[in-house]
């Protein structure tokens, strides 16, 4: 995830509501104008004027049109933010709106999510990348932080892995936008909204938010301290290796948090396997009985999610990688085998599926065809990131375009696959700042998916840069969306 650098002071004021601010530019630059102010390390001690887009920091933190449509006031915040001089400047300043998005189609234990590779960004990166201090990372774009679109294909079916420095990686040739993304609706059937408050299918209903927080710093509960909130849950990733070469160690974060209040989540990572088949053929059994064996000494119930983006081609446990064949039967009885030693050996969890929001390579197969059945499923979850400037992805999606055809199709699992009566999950989901408005991508995001998706109850951002992808919240601008969002997104689904 993001280094610290994005956990600042001025995050902490905004947030927190305070009357306090820097009226006078005193911790930052001015631009010549005097309508803004800004961050000057980002800036390189300039802000505005002609080439203010290419500064480090871009244009939401360097130039002053980018800075106005922030509507950050420097009575009340730290740069970048608008001076009083800016007020006429900030009628006439207005974004240039981009194109309508067409479709195309990990919290950590000891051990960190895997990802597979990915490209250089195609896009400048706004603010976001300059800010983190480490190496920027969905999942595969059908995939994670690299997830997908409504279509059969998702141009972005892979999760991206480190690479060098976006500073350093990425081209100067687009820019980041300042306007809104333009959402386009679905032609299918409609997303389901209304219903009885507290049931399945209704706005206000009970939720729960989930945070992936990276390393190396700040994790969850030292974010939570600067950014004056608390969330409800964890996401870990948990490497099947460790449960045997690590026997007294491996659970420990799940306790640890669980200990302080939250709920937890964990994805297991069959890594190194040759195959599903080596999963079939009982090769891990003797871990699965270790972590239920731990499990049930501790006696709290999480959620488990083994063989995540099984639909992908991008991990060695995908359908689509090599080592499969394209096998559906195979992941299915890789899937209920892995439950079932659990369940016998008296694991405390209920089970998540966890779809990519496309398939690897563009396969056109049903999502409803990988289904494993109701009783070896208490949540059906989807990876969907917005992968605006990762591999060939230059367009920024609004999270509507991106979800709601995997979304409708879970909705309406064929009868006798499903009763359709399962929660959904969103179980990997951020953005990149590549051609983005990314604050407010972010405050979109999380109202879309407050009113719109009613059936998903439990949501988890991937707040972990990766390589060339910047997930995390890295600018003060950011982390005030995300917060001022949670809180929303929380009082709009109350029960």
């Amino acid at each position: 995830m993001a280094a610290g650098a994005a956990v600042t002071a001025d995050a902490a004021i905004t947030i927190d509501g305070a009357a306090q601010g820097d009226p006078g530019c005193a911790g930052g630059t001015a631009s010549r104008s005097g309508a803004v102010c800004c961050p000057t390390e980002l800036c390189g001690g300039a802000c505005g004027g002609t080439g203010c887009e290419a500064l480090p920091g871009g244009v939401e933190n360097c130039c002053a049109t980018g800075v106005l449509v922030l509507s950050r006031p420097c009575s009340s915040h730290g740069a970048p933010c608008a001076l009083r001089a800016a007020r006429r400047l900030q009628k006439s300043a207005q974004p240039t709106p981009t194109p309508t998005p067409q479709p195309v189609t990990q919290p950590v234990s000891s051990a960190q999510p895997t990802a597979p590779p990915t490209r250089v960004p195609t896009g400048k990166p706004s603010a976001a990348a300059a800010a983190a201090t480490h190496t920027p990372t969905q999942a595969p774009t059908t995939r994670r932080p690299t997830t997908r679109q409504p279509t059969t294909r998702q141009p972005t079916t892979r999760k991206p892995t480190a690479r060098p420095s976006a500073a350093t990686a990425r081209p100067t040739t687009l820019r980041p936008t300042t306007s809104r993304p333009t959402t386009r609706q679905p032609t299918s059937k409609p997303v389901l909204g209304g219903g009885t408050v507290g049931t399945l299918g209704s706005v206000r209903r009970a939720t729960t938010i989930a945070v992936l927080p990276g390393p190396p710093t700040p994790n969850l509960f030292q974010r939570e301290a600067s950014y004056k909130m608390t969330v409800d849950a964890l996401t870990y990733f948990m490497k099947v290796p460790d449960l045997l070469q690590r026997p007294d160690t491996f659970y420990n974060p799940v306790k640890d948090a669980l200990s302080r209040g939250r709920k937890v989540q964990v994805v297991l990572e069959f890594v190194g396997t040759s195959g599903l088949r080596q999963i079939n053929d009982g090769a891990y059994d003797e871990h699965l009985k270790a972590l239920a064996r731990t499990a049930k000494a501790d006696g709290r119930q999480i959620y488990l999610r083994p063989l995540h983006e099984f639909n992908g081609d991008w991990y060695d446990w995908g359908v689509y990688n090599a080592k499969n064949n394209g096998d559906i039967q195979m992941f299915k009885n890789a899937f209920r085998r892995v439950v079932n030693t659990l369940r016998s050996n008296g694991a405390p969890f209920k089970y998540q599926i966890g779809y990519n929001v496309g398939n690897g390579q563009g396969k056109p197969t049903p999502l409803s065809d990988f289904y494993v059945g109701d009783s070896y499923v208490d949540q059906i979850c989807v990876t969907a990131y917005n992968r605006a400037g990762l591999d060939g992805n230059e367009v920024s999606r609004s999270y509507y375009d991106i979800l709601s055809d995997a979304y409708d199709k879970l909705t309406h699992l064929p009868a006798g696959v499903s009763s359709n009566t399962k929660e959904l999950c969103v179980g990997e989901l951020g953005t990149t700042a590549y051609n983005t408005n990314k604050p407010r991508w972010i405050a979109e995001t999380w109202d879309t998916l407050a009113t719109k998706f009613t059936r998903v109850t439990t949501i988890t951002w991937f707040l972990e840069n990766k390589g060339a992808a910047n997930w995390d919240l890295n600018t003060p601008p950011e982390i005030d969306a995300w917060v001022a969002g949670y809180k929303r997104f929380k009082e709009t689904t109350k029960p």
